[in-house]
């Protein structure tokens, strides 16, 4: 698997390295905007992430951010952002910032976050999770397939 990708040293300048990222990855459609909605209604001040990246994931997901002008589109501010080595460890971030609300994909998380965060958001989970975190989640999360359904009950 490392081989499809150059190595980064061999990239050159940082233009060329952000175009690189550009053309690997991808936005959840409609993911800007939401986030631009949430900060409009709740404010900046109440609005963050707080993802799992540990390593050169953090290096390559800053950049990311950068690379799609992440913060212009949304309004979120580049240390609104918040990496955590595992998943659990979202749940302290979340306790500290004083978070109301949270969207993520992996049950996992969900599940780390029930006697913390209020308002859990179960994004797009996958057929595996839905199996596996199902019963500890029901009742407790809120499931949505993805952006356009929350952007409908904003």
């Amino acid at each position: 698997m490392l081989e499809r990708y150059p190595n980064i040293d061999t990239l050159g300048d940082t233009m060329e390295f952000d175009t690189f990222l550009l053309q690997h990855s991808a936005v959840v459609p409609n993911a800007f905007l939401g986030l631009r909605r949430l900060i409009e209604s709740k404010g900046v001040d109440r609005v963050w992430i707080v993802s799992r990246a540990e390593g050169i994931e953090r290096v390559v997901n800053r950049r990311l951010f950068i690379a799609y002008h992440f913060e212009e589109l949304t309004g979120m501010p580049m240390d609104h952002i918040h990496f955590v080595d595992k998943r659990e460890e979202k749940a302290p971030v979340c306790r500290r910032l004083g978070i109301e609300g949270h969207i993520d994909d992996r049950g996992e998380v969900l599940f780390h976050l029930l006697a913390v965060v209020p308002n859990l958001i179960w994004f797009s989970p996958t057929v595996n999770g839905v199996l596996r975190w199902s019963y500890n989640l029901s009742g407790f999360t809120c499931r949505v397939s993805g952006w356009d359904e929350i952007l409908l009950k904003m």
